[in-house]
C-alpha cells in the first residue's frame, strides 16, 4: 500500500506490507510476503506453480527488489525477466529506465536471448527518433559494460500480447532475432 504523499516522499515506490502482512527480500533479491493462514491462495489447476510460489506462510510472485529500513518496498523487475550473460545478473528495468532518459526515446524493452558464448545475451527494442549507435554511445556513460545490450533494434513500435502486455520472454522470436 502507498500513499500519493508517500509516493511522493519515497518515488519510485510501491509502498509497504498491508496490515497482517510482512515483507522480506531473500538473499537473490526475491521480495516473500508473509500472510495470515486465511489469505493462502493457489494457482487453479496447478499444484506445481503453486507450490514454487510458496515457502511456509510466504509466498512470491517473481518480484525483485529492495526494501528500505521503513519497509516500503522498491522494485527492480520480475525473475522470469532477468537476464544472466556471463553469470553476472542483468535487470532488465535498469537498463530501459536509463534507455528512457535519453531525449529521442518513446519507449523501450531490454530482454535476453541465447547466446553461445555467453548463455544469454542482453538485447533492446527502442522506439524513437535515432539511431542504434546512439544508443549504444547513451548507455556506455551510464551503465556497466556487462550490462549493455549487445544488439539495438529501433522499431516503430514495441509488440506486446493480446491483453496488451509485453512478453519478453516472445520478443526475441517476434523480432527475429531466433
Amino acid at each position: 500500500m502507498c500513499s500519493t504523499d508517500e509516493w511522493a516522499e519515497r518515488r519510485g515506490t510501491v509502498g509497504r506490507a498491508r496490515p497482517g502482512r510482512t515483507l522480506r527480500v531473500d538473499p537473490d533479491g526475491m521480495i516473500w510476503c508473509a500472510v495470515p493462514r486465511h489469505a493462502r491462495f493457489e494457482y487453479w489447476r496447478d499444484p506445481v506453480k503453486t507450490a514454487r510460489a510458496w515457502r511456509d506462510d510466504a509466498f512470491t510472485v517473481g518480484d525483485l527488489g529492495r526494501i528500505d529500513a521503513d519497509g516500503y518496498v522498491f522494485l527492480d523487475g520480475r525473475r522470469d525477466d532477468l537476464v544472466i550473460t556471463g553469470g553476472m545478473n542483468v535487470y532488465p528495468l535498469e537498463i530501459e529506465r536509463a534507455l528512457l532518459e535519453h531525449p529521442a526515446v518513446h519507449d523501450a524493452v531490454v530482454f535476453g536471448t541465447d547466446d553461445e558464448r555467453w548463455g544469454r545475451r542482453v538485447c533492446a527494442a527502442v522506439v524513437g527518433d535515432l539511431e542504434s549507435a546512439e544508443v549504444h554511445e547513451w548507455l556506455a556513460r551510464r551503465v556497466a559494460p556487462y550490462k549493455r545490450p549487445k544488439q539495438v533494434l529501433v522499431v516503430d513500435a514495441i509488440p506486446v500480447g493480446p491483453t496488451g502486455k509485453v512478453r519478453r520472454s516472445a520478443l526475441a522470436a517476434t523480432l527475429g532475432l531466433e
